[in-house]
Formats: structure tokens, C-alpha cells, sequence
């Protein structure tokens, strides 16, 4: 094509005209008439351009990545070939040149050649989004949404290419039009995909639905167009966010959509007056949770997973799996972070062993759908209870609760009687069952410092324990009850350490 001849000789002749200049300049007999010449040269050379650019506007789509590519490439060897001739320029006018050269206006001139050079490939991009523009709009009103995609894209790309240039009023310009169509472009794709969410019975009917292979084939089409709108997003993250979800990255727009009906549902029923929203019964809302991504995540992987993955490199159902956590954790926090809290240590401890369950339960999902980079979802259990507000209160639940065992473990009658014969005894048995029961809970935590709280906790219970058996050893009314008791105590005892020797480690560095 015409276009691309110009395109080359105009790169041929930008290496020539660097390459003369570079020479004349290091040899110091560069003259004004020679400037001037070449003023005139690239003038006439601009007029050829600029005639030759306004055949970008017949370009074909096959050719719209191409020639963004060729615009954004043409941007930066500009820029840098501009910087080439001023540092050259500079050196020539400190050391050689006032000696040499009687017309001083001869400097100016260059940067005029230079400024010529950048209007060219400033009109190019003009008139590359204007045609690109027009693109997108003719294939929207065709129904064509797989192209209107491509060629917008090709919009965001050229936008990205500028935003490290100087051209502060067209990266403005760029990136109006880039927002102005995404907002367009996500607004159409949203009421499309709501739309045929609905005929496939997302999110009650899903299992018992049977939606035409049409509307699948339309649903799973709208899924690749909102994936693929949503590469190359440039957008800053959501400042509104709370900060308590300062781990868990953004909502992709496709679950955003997903979500809306259920976040609705869980509202109404779990943050409204209704019967349901018992800060007492938090089985409810994780029950409820937990039943969405055992109805929901199947249907995900069969028309949703795999398009997902091949436009975007991301799981949706994780996505979807932290979007549904996302509910759960700013439901619990409320009830958690205050400062005496809305809920007593009952509930607590409740909300405590379902964020433990849940966390489980959704890594045994994860585990049986073989699903890669599922450690990207933060853990549950530590997002919620390692703020230190709630840490502490955890910490004094756990000590509480575990003295008011030791006292129920002594008083029992059957305390020192053993399991079996020979074995040990029924309180060292039920005692290291409650250390493990501890360990086991916050391991869940992440970071060494506050499981190491836990550690010195655990520390504090077996002194307790310690000094108890020891009481009840010296409690003894006679020689022989003295002697058995010694026996039973440090037979517990024994036991007890032996145990603890045997765990290969706990869970302060994991």
C-alpha cells in the first residue's frame, strides 16, 4: 500500500537525514544555508504526510493492529531520536559551532524540523482513533460485540502507549475517549448478561433449568466480551474498599454482575429486621453461603471457567469464591471489631469454629476441582481474627475457656482412672485433647508474632495443670493414698510430656 511505502521511506529518511546531521555537527561545518535547505525539505515532506495520513481513515480492520502498533512504536523512537538531536545540538553550541556558524536563528530551525516530525505522528494517532471510533460504533449497531471488542481494544492499547509521553493534551484526549467507550461497552455487555443470567435461572434455578443451546451460546459470547473488556484496565484501585479487604483484590466486572442478586438476598435476610438476622445464629448466614458455592460453583465451571480462563488467565470461581467470602467477612466484622462487641464470647467462639469450618470446607473444594493458584484467596480465618482487637479477645476466650476445663477435668470423679489397663490415665488423655483442639485452631493465623502469643498460652495452661496435679498429689489423707496418687500424677504428667515431645512441631512458623 501507498501508506506503508511512506511509512518506510519516511523511516529511511529520518535514519539518512540523523546520520548527516550527527556527522556535520561532529565535523563543525554544518551552515545556515544547509539549515535552511533542510527547513525546506522536511516542510515539504510534513505536506506529504500529512496528505499521505489521511488514508489511514481506508485502513481495514485487519490492518487497525498493525497500524496501532506501528503508531505506538513511531512514538517512541520520536521521542528518543528527539532527545538524540538536542543533546547533539547542545554540545555542538557550547563547543564548536559559535565560531563556525554566523546565523544563529540556524538552531531554531532544527528544533522546527523536530516539532515537524512530531506533528506528523500526532495527527496519525488523531486520526487513527477517529476511524477506530467510528469502527466500534458501526459494529455495535451491527450486533457485532466480538469486534467492537477488538477494535477498542486496540483504542486502550494506543492510550497506554502515550501515558509515558509528553503529550499531555492527547493522552487526555486518548483516554476520554477510552473511558467513554468502556463505560458505554460495560453498561451494554451488563444489561446483556443480566439478561440472559435469567433465562439460564442464575442464581435459584440453575440445577433445574433448561435454557436452549442458543442462549448458552449467546451467555458464554457476552462472557468472552466482558472478559476481554476487561484487560488492559488501567484503572486505580477502589479507594471506597474497607480496609479490612485490603488483601482480597478487586471483583473482576463479570462477578460484580454474578453477585448482584445475592448480595441482594443476603441483605434482605441477613442485614435487614427480618427474623433472620440473628447476631446469635451466625450457622445461618455461613450455612447459606456455604450452600450458594455448592449450587453455584458447578454451573460456573461448566460455562463460565474455561472462557474465563483462556481471556483472562484468572479463575471465576475463585473470584466468585472470594466474592461470597467478601459478604461473610464485612457481616462478621461488624458483629466482631467493636470495641466491647455486639455479640457475648458464646457467640464469639461460634462465629470462631464456622470461619474455621468454612475455610475448610472451601479448601476441600478447591482441592477436589484441582484449581491452580487458590493460595491467591486470603485465608479466611486470619483475615477476620487477626486484627488486634479481636486477637485479644480470642486470646482471653481461649484462657478463660481452658481453665474452666482443667476445673471440670479435676472435679471429675473418674479424673484418674484409666481408659484402659495399662494406659494412661482419663484427665491426661482429655487434657492433651485440648491443647491439640488449641493448636489446631490458631494455626489458621499467618503471622509468627501472634501465633507465638498462643504458644506462650499454651505454656501458661500446662504450668496450670502442673500446679493442680501437684495440689492433688499433696491432697492426699494417708501414706498409701499419698503413694497412689504420686504414681497416677506422674504417670500423667509423664504422659503429658511425652505427647508433647512427639509433635514434631507446632504451628508458629507454618
Amino acid at each position: 500500500m501507498d501508506s506503508d511505502r511512506v511509512v518506510l521511506e519516511d523511516s529511511s529518511s529520518a535514519r539518512t537525514f540523523f546520520g548527516f546531521i550527527n556527522k556535520e555537527l561532529t565535523d563543525a561545518k554544518l551552515t545556515t544555508k544547509l539549515l535552511s535547505e533542510l527547513l525546506v525539505n522536511e516542510e515539504n515532506r510534513k505536506v506529504l504526510l500529512e496528505s499521505r495520513a489521511f488514508e489511514l481513515t481506508q485502513v481495514t480492520k485487519v490492518n487497525i493492529k498493525e497500524r496501532t502498533e506501528e503508531i505506538s512504536s513511531t512514538i517512541k523512537s520520536l521521542m528518543n531520536r528527539t532527545t538524540d538531536i538536542r543533546t547533539q545540538l547542545g554540545k555542538v553550541v557550547r563547543e564548536k559551532l559559535p565560531n563556525r556558524c554566523d546565523d544563529a536563528s540556524a538552531y531554531l530551525k532544527l528544533d522546527k524540523i523536530a516539532q515537524l516530525d512530531k506533528s506528523r505522528d500526532y495527527v496519525l494517532v488523531i486520526y487513527f482513533i477517529i476511524f477506530a471510533s467510528n469502527k466500534v460504533n458501526s459494529f455495535l449497531r451491527d450486533g457485532n460485540k466480538t469486534e467492537a471488542i477488538a477494535i477498542f481494544n486496540q483504542i486502550r492499547y494506543l492510550r497506554n502507549s502515550c501515558s509515558n509521553s509528553d503529550c499531555a493534551n492527547l493522552w487526555k484526549y486518548c483516554s476520554e475517549v477510552v473511558d467513554t467507550w468502556e463505560k458505554e461497552l460495560q453498561e451494554r455487555f451488563a444489561v446483556d448478561l443480566v439478561n440472559l443470567l435469567e433465562k439460564v435461572g442464575w442464581p435459584q434455578r440453575v440445577e433445574i433449568a433448561n435454557p436452549s443451546s442458543d442462549t448458552i451460546k449467546k451467555l458464554q459470547s457476552t462472557i468472552r466480551c466482558i472478559a476481554r473488556l476487561t484487560l488492559g484496565n488501567l484503572k486505580p484501585p477502589d479507594i471506597t474498599r474497607p480496609s479490612i479487604l485490603i488483601d482480597y483484590k478487586q471483583n473482576s466486572p463479570l462477578v460484580e454482575i454474578m453477585m448482584r442478586p445475592l448480595r441482594k438476598r443476603f441483605r434482605y435476610h441477613f442485614c435487614s429486621s427480618k427474623p433472620t438476622n440473628d447476631d446469635t445464629k451466625p450457622e445461618w448466614y455461613f450455612t447459606q453461603v456455604k450452600h450458594w458455592i455448592r449450587d453455584l460453583v458447578s454451573f460456573l465451571e461448566t460455562h463460565v471457567e474455561g472462557i474465563v480462563i483462556s481471556e483472562c488467565h484468572t479463575s471465576a470461581i475463585l473470584d466468585f469464591v472470594q466474592a461470597l467470602s467478601e459478604i461473610l467477612i464485612l457481616k462478621t466484622d461488624v458483629l466482631l471489631s467493636t470495641s466491647t462487641g455486639r455479640v457475648d464470647d458464646s457467640v464469639f467462639s461460634k462465629i470462631l469454629e464456622e470461619s474455621i469450618r468454612y475455610e475448610l470446607e472451601v479448601k476441600t473444594l478447591f482441592e477436589e476441582l484441582s484449581l491452580k493458584d487458590k493460595d491467591k484467596i486470603p485465608p479466611f480465618v486470619n483475615t477476620l481474627f487477626s486484627q488486634p482487637m479481636v486477637l485479644t479477645r480470642w486470646l482471653s476466650i481461649e484462657k478463660r475457656g481452658s481453665l474452666d476445663k482443667l476445673d471440670i477435668l479435676f472435679a471429675s470423679p473418674t479424673a484418674w482412672n484409666r481408659v484402659v489397663v495399662p494406659g494412661p490415665t482419663e484427665i491426661s488423655e482429655l487434657f492433651v485433647m485440648m491443647l491439640r483442639f488449641i493448636t489446631d485452631r490458631f494455626s489458621h493465623l499467618r503471622q509468627p508474632g501472634q501465633k507465638i502469643q498462643f504458644v506462650e498460652l499454651l505454656i501458661e495452661i500446662l504450668d496450670d495443670f502442673r500446679i493442680r496435679c501437684i495440689q492433688v498429689w499433696n491432697s492426699s489423707n494417708s501414706d498409701k493414698d499419698h503413694v497412689l496418687k504420686g504414681v497416677l500424677v506422674g504417670e500423667t504428667l509423664g504422659y503429658v510430656q511425652s505427647i508433647l515431645e512427639s509433635w514434631e512441631s507446632l504451628p508458629v512458623n507454618n
